[in-house]
């Protein structure tokens, strides 16, 4: 009789852990925006492969992607040279990378948070885009008008 309990106890614990987690939405949303800036503990990487911020709805959010397509620029080194300070691109270069994309939110498992010196005055950056990490689904560049 207790190896009986055993059992219903250990099913039970079984089909309340499986059925009590909650699958992740990845919902797709779509937007403009503008490309103003990056995600400093790359910004003395001589590469495109960094973060970079993008400024929506009016300049009312902020997002960092990971996933930016290397082809979709070609950001000049010099956007990146205050890096120490802000993670903004210069005024009013940040008028210049505007773009359309679909985007979902980055899972828990998907944030990538890089190894930062601990020089570089993040703050601004940390408080700009805190739990908003995206992963671009399609991206298109626009043009100024």
């Amino acid at each position: 009789m207790e190896k009986l309990q055993q059992i219903i106890i250990l099913f039970a614990i079984i089909g309340i852990t499986s059925f009590s987690c909650e699958k992740e939405k990845h919902e797709i949303k779509q937007t403009e925006g503008y490309i103003i800036g990056f995600d400093q503990c790359e910004g003395g990487v001589l590469t495109n492969d960094r973060g970079f911020v993008i400024a929506c709805n009016n300049f009312a959010d902020t997002l960092v992607t990971y996933n930016l397509p290397n082809t979709l620029f070609d950001f000049p080194q010099y956007l990146f040279a205050d890096y120490i300070y802000s993670f903004l691109f210069p005024d009013p270069e940040y008028l210049n990378y505007k773009i359309k994309f679909q985007y979902r939110f980055s899972s828990e498992k998907e944030k990538y948070y890089p190894l930062c010196l601990g020089t570089i005055n993040t703050w601004g950056f940390t408080h700009s885009v805190k739990d908003r990490q995206i992963i671009i689904k399609n991206i298109q560049k626009l043009t100024n008008k």
